[in-house]
């Protein structure tokens, strides 16, 4: 089963190599690493995604906290977390199928971030479903080259984590499957009251969902009413 964690460090040299380490000593495997600054200066976030079942997680935790340079381990759900991953995908692409690598681009609200003689760069940003339905349609054309981040991933505000739990049908149906899952091409196109959703939309919740339907809560002297 995925795992997924956040870990606060302090940026010092080493801190990389001894989180790395402590799965490296005791035979974890990680899949995907991203590291990246935050809003506090000398504090960097990691986003750790590896394979085990909830005693590796316990165990892994623990472990972390361990660390002189860890400062806070974070779980990540997936019913509780808003998770992307960004890729950039280079293409084989003749001047006269451009306008189909262009369009096929736009379905997955990706852009097209560089063309040359013989090739396009595709820039997309979503879950990984999304990304890798992406990359398999783009197969055809043929691929030269491609790059991810590995996901990444923060916590839903306190309102959205209780309304994705309460809606745990929408986001994990039965099964264990995650919205995307198995994507093929055309698949996730609907019509909704009109307007017209495309690959990688997904329902809102919480305070977005409400201003979305003109619900906005109103915020006076004493707070929200």
């Amino acid at each position: 089963m995925k795992k997924m964690l956040a870990v606060l460090v302090g940026d010092s040299p080493g801190v990389l190599s001894r989180v790395a380490g402590l799965f490296t000593r005791r035979a974890y495997n990680i899949d995907t690493l991203a590291v990246g600054g935050t809003d506090r200066p000398g504090v960097s976030r990691m986003t750790i995604s590896f394979e085990g079942d909830d005693a590796l997680l316990e165990q892994v935790k623990k472990q972390l906290n361990k660390l002189i340079d860890v400062y806070k381990v974070i779980d990540l759900e997936p019913e509780t977390a808003v998770v992307r991953e960004l890729a950039l995908i280079r293409v084989h692409c003749e001047p006269a199928r451009r306008h189909q690598v262009a369009q096929l681009a736009d379905l997955f609200r990706a852009r097209v971030v560089d063309v040359s003689k013989t090739s396009m760069v595709i820039e997309t940003s979503g879950t990984q479903e999304k990304v890798e339905a992406l990359i398999r349609l783009l197969r055809d054309f043929g691929l030269q080259e491609l790059v991810r981040t590995g996901p990444i991933a923060l916590e839903r505000g306190m309102v959205s984590q209780s309304l994705a739990r309460e809606r745990g049908a929408r986001w994990r149906p039965a099964g264990g499957s995650r919205p995307g899952d198995g994507l093929e091409e055309g698949d996730g196109l609907e019509e909704d009251e009109g307007r017209g959703t495309r690959v990688g939309d997904e329902p809102l919740v919480g305070s977005a969902a409400a201003a979305g339907a003109g619900r906005v809560p109103v915020l006076g002297a004493q707070g929200a009413r």
